[in-house]
C-alpha cells in the first residue's frame, strides 16, 4: 500500500523571539543537500496537479468493486509511476459491501399511517455527467 502526503509548513515558536525559523517547501534548501527520496517527494505535488487529479477522479461514479474503481485505481497508480515510484502496485481486498433491496422515504404519524413519501432521486441534469449516479 502506497500513501502519498504533501506537507507544506512554516513552523516557529511564538513564545520565544529567538527561535529559529524553519521553512519547509519545495524551495527551503537546495536539491543537492536532499537525500534522493526528499526530492522525489517535494517534486510530485503541486497545487495544479492536485486540482486535475480532483477533477478527473469526481468526474465518474467509483463505488468500490465496480468498473469505476478500477479505473481509478488505476489512473492513481499511473500518477504515482509518472512520478517515478515504478512499484506502485494496486492490491486487491476482498470486502463486504451490501446494497439495500428496495429504498423509501416515508413521514408516517404516530398510527403508521403514511402521511408523506419522499423521492430518492432527482432529475438529471443534461450537462453533469455524474447527475444520474
Amino acid at each position: 500500500r502506497f500513501w502519498a502526503f504533501s506537507v507544506t509548513a512554516h513552523a516557529s515558536c511564538l513564545l520565544d523571539e529567538k527561535a529559529p525559523f524553519y521553512k519547509l517547501d519545495r524551495d527551503s534548501m537546495p536539491r543537492s543537500a536532499m537525500t534522493p527520496e526528499e526530492s522525489l517527494f517535494l517534486s510530485v505535488p503541486s497545487g495544479e496537479s492536485a486540482r486535475s487529479s480532483l477533477k478527473y477522479i469526481t468526474s465518474k461514479p467509483h463505488v468500490a468493486g465496480t468498473a469505476g474503481d478500477f479505473e481509478m485505481a488505476k489512473y492513481v497508480q499511473g500518477r504515482f509511476r509518472d512520478a517515478g515510484i515504478e512499484d506502485a502496485v494496486i492490491d486487491p481486498q476482498t470486502v463486504l459491501l451490501t446494497y439495500p433491496l428496495s429504498r423509501s422515504l416515508d413521514l408516517v404519524d404516530e398510527d403508521g399511517k403514511l402521511l408523506k413519501s419522499a423521492p430518492l432521486s432527482e432529475e438529471i441534469v443534461g450537462s453533469d455527467a455524474t447527475s444520474d449516479t
